[in-house]
């Protein structure tokens, strides 16, 4: 449900997902909201983008195949990095909506729980298996 602080209650509802809404994320310019469920195939893992001057689904970004955990938008907005239950990392070129580039193989060895983008256009992620690559 999308809420508005200028008044009570919802203003939209977002329909999409196939199981319960696990993350969502803003860009920093709010033009667009990334979002994501519960996940143990990959058709319910994909990350929906949704722009919200009309409050529409724009894309449907597929490549992982468990839940994705966290997304965060880079600072200028044109990336979107996704990383999720089934131990990859993907970054996305919002504009084309298309996969830039994906984790190598066993980048971490379990779940990779968080991801933080850097000044320079790098960023991080951190996993269970208690490393921040």
């Amino acid at each position: 449900a999308v809420v508005s602080t200028q008044s009570t209650g919802e203003v939209h509802k977002l329909y999409g997902h196939g199981y319960e809404v696990y993350q969502c994320v803003a860009s920093h310019n709010g033009s667009l909201i990334a979002s994501s469920c519960k996940a143990s195939k990959q058709k319910y893992a994909a990350v929906l983008l949704w722009e919200t001057e009309k409050w529409n689904k724009v894309a449907e970004l597929v490549h992982h195949n468990l839940t994705v955990t966290r997304m965060k938008f880079s600072p200028d907005d044109r990336y979107l990095l996704t990383v999720s239950r089934d131990r990859d990392w993907v970054v996305w070129d919002v504009p084309s909506r298309s996969l830039l580039t994906v984790s190598p193989p066993k980048s971490h060895a379990r779940i990779i729980w968080d991801c933080a983008w850097l000044a320079d256009l790098s960023f991080v992620t951190v996993a269970r298996d208690k490393k921040l690559r």
